[in-house]
């Protein structure tokens, strides 16, 4: 029997798992307390979808390195996309939760994985619909290239090349490191 090769996806492959994950989130982190943005008035904001778990993940590391009680909320960025016809909004949806004042904080923004920066356009748009903050860093776990619009991160702990047709996804679990996992799905 033949398979029809436009209907099978191509199963993910692993690129990095457990421990290479948390050693990028732990570099990342060490860039941003060695930069001496955290303090008081220090925001950690997750782009949803990608970024929330890395993010949260982010904030306890943060925490503990720096002794810092952060503040942590959740930027949604679907309704600010230019490309929402060729990227529906997806069917489960994190709405933006910041739980205190963004006004004259740094925010630092985190996702998983900035490509075309498209995602980070529209948190931007999405934030300063609901305040003004004193600064907006970007943090990101790996940049893949294939920039679009002129935003590169302040705080990055890899690039990686990813081919056009593929997609990075990142798996953070929260209770057990060893199940994070960084994977290659070809489109």
């Amino acid at each position: 029997m033949e398979s029809d090769s436009h209907t099978t996806a191509t199963p993910p492959e692993p690129l990095f798992r457990g421990e290479e994950v948390f050693s990028l989130i732990s570099k990342l982190a060490d860039k941003i307390v060695a930069s001496g943005e955290i303090s008081s008035d220090t925001v950690i904001l997750s782009i949803a979808n990608g970024g929330i778990d890395l993010g949260n993940l982010l904030r306890r590391l943060l925490e503990k390195l720096t002794g810092s009680q952060l503040s942590y909320g959740i930027v949604e960025t679907s309704f600010h996309r230019d490309d929402i016809g060729s990227r529906p909004i997806p069917i489960v949806a994190h709405p933006t939760d910041i739980p205190v004042s963004i006004d004259g904080k740094t925010l630092i923004l985190v996702d998983d994985v900035i490509a075309s920066g498209r995602t980070i356009r529209a948190a931007i748009n999405e934030i300063f619909d609901l305040g003004r903050p004193e600064k907006i860093l970007l943090a990101v776990l790996l940049d893949r290239g294939n920039r679009r619009l002129p935003f590169q991160p302040d705080f990055l702990a890899d690039h990686i090349f990813v081919p056009p047709n593929s997609v990075l996804k990142v798996l953070i679990d929260e209770e057990d490191p060893s199940g994070h996992q960084i994977q290659l799905q070809s489109q």
